[in-house]
């Protein structure tokens, strides 16, 4: 019993002893984590856009007036403009087409300044057109690209006419535009005259009765010289030459004069034996050349003797 209490004593003065003392402390290991780093961002080289080539070519337009009659020849013209700056030389020609498709005319077209194409003459229509649509249709022969409307469609304005009934005698009939102003007018339906305005040129008839035989030359040139007026100064045209011919069926002489002035003109006058045997004097005098101009060539033709 007495060695058995120091042993516990022992072992109680060690728990004291171990209970004292500092406690230990407990420090963590630090462990290094690993943060990923983004990836650099690659920013693309923009890419250059090819810029396309232009592709030559002209413009086609074609230029027409807003009215077109046998009193207004209608210009052929057109515009052939380079779209992309380059040209090329170019063939234009332009067809006129009635309202039956049939060709009525064609224009060889010339090259002008500012682009422009056109013809040396206009259209002329007849007095009495073809009612319907027509057409201009215009063919470019190049070596590039041709854009624009190449066809054109329009209708001829239609004319009105003097009225001449009771004016010439019966069985005569001529057909002149009332935009032809009348200048002089003699007589009556017996015998007498009528000369108009056709632009700057004049058409005039004259009528009588004749002999009932033949119409010779002779008889043509007392005619034709009773309808001849001087100037001023007293001067007479001159009868440059003569052919026996025919008007439609009638037997007629057809004159050129040479009239005096400052123009000096020609003129074309023929006289001619009617059915009723009236003898008539048709005169065209153009003032602007010697040639005959189409319009007044035109209602000349209209003159027609058809009897009583």
């Amino acid at each position: 019993m007495t060695r058995t209490k120091p042993a516990i004593a022992a072992l109680c003065l060690l728990l004291v002893v171990a209970g004292c003392a500092s406690p230990t402390v407990s420090v963590p290991t630090l462990v290094p984590t690993w943060t990923p780093r983004p990836s650099p961002t690659l920013t693309p080289t923009p890419t250059a856009t090819p810029t396309p080539t232009p592709v030559p070519a002209l413009d086609l337009t074609l230029l027409w007036p807003e009215t077109v009659s046998a009193l207004e020849p209608a210009p052929i013209e057109v515009v052939l403009e380079p779209l992309t700056g380059a040209s090329a030389p170019a063939a234009v020609r332009a067809d006129v087409f009635d309202p039956f498709g049939e060709r009525f005319a064609t224009f060889d077209l010339a090259a002008r300044a500012a682009y422009r194409y056109s013809a040396n003459d206009a259209l002329q229509l007849p007095l009495y057109p073809v009612s319907g649509t027509w057409q201009l249709v215009v063919d470019v022969t190049t070596d590039i690209e041709v854009r624009g409307e190449p066809v054109l469609e329009f209708e001829p304005e239609p004319l009105a006419f003097h009225d001449l009934g009771g004016v010439l005698p019966e069985g005569v009939a001529l057909s002149v535009p009332e935009a032809c102003k009348e200048t002089d007018a003699q007589g009556d339906a017996w015998a007498g005259s009528r000369t108009w305005l056709v632009g700057r040129d004049t058409l005039s008839l004259w009528w009588a009765p004749g002999p009932t035989e033949l119409l010779l030359l002779n008889t043509a040139v007392v005619m034709l010289e009773a309808t001849q007026l001087s100037d001023r100064y007293e001067r007479l045209p001159e009868i440059v030459s003569v052919e026996e011919t025919t008007w439609g069926e009638q037997i007629a002489f057809r004159f050129i004069e040479h009239w005096p002035g400052r123009t000096q003109r020609h003129a074309e006058a023929w006289v001619i034996q009617g059915p009723d045997d009236w003898l008539y004097v048709l005169r065209l005098r153009p003032r602007s050349g010697d040639d005959i101009p189409p319009l007044l060539g035109m209602i000349a033709e209209t003159f027609v003797l058809t009897g009583k």
